[in-house]
């Protein structure tokens, strides 16, 4: 009985071994040719956000998107008008966020005007090298 015991569990290790290998190489394949003939996704990684992006602004550009991506699929009239409805949308409320930012900024500004160049030397900077650069360049 004994015998017949051990015979059946080296027979189950033997199995036990070869499915373990199999299963290895199945799932090797199988990634080998997912590779090769699957595309990965591919993400687009969009910019950082402005810091005067609002809420508001960023539902009107995702439906703005949305719309274009209805309008790609299917050109009709309808779907042309829903995009050029989101498009002005998401127009107005980048106005609207610009120019709330700079008046918060500017309100701030009037109480505390050390912190002025903190928050237009940047910009200036900027413009100052362009304008070096192209002096040299002239």
């Amino acid at each position: 009985m004994k015998s017949l015991h051990g015979t059946y569990l080296k027979l189950l290790g033997m199995w036990e071994t070869f499915l373990t290998i199999w299963m290895t190489k199945c799932i090797i394949g199988a990634l080998d040719i997912t590779d090769e003939n699957l595309p990965l996704k591919k993400m687009r990684e969009r910019a950082k956000a402005v810091p005067y992006m609002t809420a508001n602004w960023m539902n009107a550009i995702r439906s703005k998107r949305r719309a274009l991506a209805n309008y790609q699929n299917d050109k009709s009239d309808s779907n042309w008008d829903e995009l050029r409805k989101w498009h002005n949308k998401a127009t107005l409320q980048n106005g609207m966020a610009i120019k709330s930012y700079w008046k918060g900024k500017s309100d701030h500004l009037k109480q505390n005007p050390a912190d002025f160049y903190r928050t237009f030397m940047p910009s200036l900077i900027s413009k100052l090298v362009m304008k070096l650069s192209r002096i040299k360049a002239g």
